[in-house]
């Protein structure tokens, strides 16, 4: 029986390091090609599901994006969180610092990708890597990793200037359910939680029951 120092196994637990001693018995190979299946497994079961029907609210229609100016890029850039993918020719940190300089061209790049409505081939890889979804889970089983994909700072800043200019339109034209508070700027589960409290309060005021389920 092995025995590791307190503080090592704590920092182990954060980053959802392995103990040193537990050996992986599975290649890349074997990790994707589980990955691929839980994915193949998803679309059979939703073979037979209803088609969805979306209805049409009245409101202006966002029929395409409008142009990313320099200063635009430059916001981009800078509230970017200072991440780095091993497909980035260069780091980010660098990239931040040279953000005036850098614009133009980033602006350049997003609206090619937003006029020709496609994201570049280059853009679309990723670095892989499976991750524990628990430290306390059996390394051994395949289904206790998740997937972890690390995209390129370019395709996420494109993703970034998708996701301002649509959000900005549900916004303006009320798209989205006014209790949504996941994916939204000023909201958070936070918000949720306070949401909750307060239905709940409200109900007890007015002299009604309150059940609660919880699912685990």
């Amino acid at each position: 029986m092995t025995h590791e120092p307190c503080g090592q196994r704590s920092t182990n637990c954060v980053v959802h390091r392995l103990h040193p001693k537990t050996q992986i018995q599975y290649t890349a190979s074997d990790l994707a090609s589980h990955f691929v299946g839980k994915v193949e497994k998803i679309k059979a079961s939703m073979v037979d599901a209803e088609t969805l029907h979306i209805t049409t609210r009245p409101g202006t229609v966002l029929s395409q994006f409008q142009p990313i100016t320099a200063p635009d890029a430059v916001k981009l850039l800078m509230k970017s969180p200072t991440k780095h993918c091993a497909l980035d020719p260069a780091l980010t940190w660098f990239i931040k610092r040279a953000a005036n300089v850098l614009a133009p061209v980033t602006a350049a790049v997003c609206n090619a990708s937003l006029e020709a409505g496609i994201l570049p081939t280059s853009q679309k890889q990723a670095v892989v890597t499976a991750r524990l979804k628990k430290p306390s889970l059996n390394p051994d089983d395949l289904n206790s990793y998740r997937p972890i994909s690390n995209l390129s700072f370019l395709s996420k800043l494109i993703e970034r200037a998708v996701a301002s200019q649509f959000m900005a339109h549900s916004d303006s034209n009320h798209l989205l359910p006014p209790r949504q508070s996941a994916y939204r700027r000023r909201f958070s589960t936070e918000t949720a939680v306070l949401l909750v409290y307060n239905d709940i309060i409200r109900a007890v005021d007015q002299g009604y029951w309150s059940p609660w389920l919880f699912l685990t």
